[in-house]
């Protein structure tokens, strides 16, 4: 319980507190509380939503006649080029986490925060945002949120380790994002 309590930044009590209950019932964990370890709460999913909204309305843009409605920015950005999504257990926690990038090297980047688990190559960084929310809509159970002490890149894209493995590749194609 002392890990638990210092990963979160909390008591022991509270801990207990939170798995004080008979064994039919839930943990006693606010609800509001969980949803803000799991998810950081409303605001966050919110702004989550928007930029899946956002990702959307590029991949539609991008495929129009003569690309209108294309900010420059993306471009400049270069936004509509492939982009790497990976799958990595970070070192010394139990989590997976994942990480979106247009740099040929995320792979070797990636390794220095954790091991390599999956890597799947999207089109754009937009497919790639949408891969990311596919994956954590997949885990949704076993996220978790940390505090910003403890990861500071990274937080809203991380789950618990012993949740089921995750094909990312498949999942791509299965989304239709390849």
């Amino acid at each position: 319980m002392k890990l638990v309590a210092a990963d979160f930044k909390v008591s022991v009590s509270t801990v207990r507190n939170w798995l004080r209950g008979a064994d039919s019932d839930p943990a006693a964990i606010p609800a509001a509380r969980l949803r803000q370890l799991r998810t950081g709460g409303p605001a966050i999913e919110r702004r989550a939503d928007g930029q899946i909204a956002y990702a959307h309305n590029a991949i539609q843009a991008n495929k129009l006649p003569h690309r209108r409605n294309v900010i420059p920015q993306w471009d400049e950005q270069e936004w509509f080029t492939p982009h790497a999504v990976v799958l990595i257990a970070v070192y010394g926690r139990p989590w997976h986490q994942l990480i979106l990038s247009k740099h040929s090297s995320i792979v070797d980047d990636a390794r220095r925060r954790g091991e390599v688990i999956d890597v799947a190559t999207v089109p754009t960084k937009f497919h790639g945002d949408l891969l990311v929310r596919a994956a954590m809509q997949r885990q949704a159970a076993w996220a978790i949120r940390p505090h910003k002490s403890q990861l500071e890149i990274g937080r809203g894209q991380l789950w618990a380790e012993d949740a089921p493995a995750l094909n990312l590749s498949a999942l791509a194609v299965e989304q239709g994002l390849r």
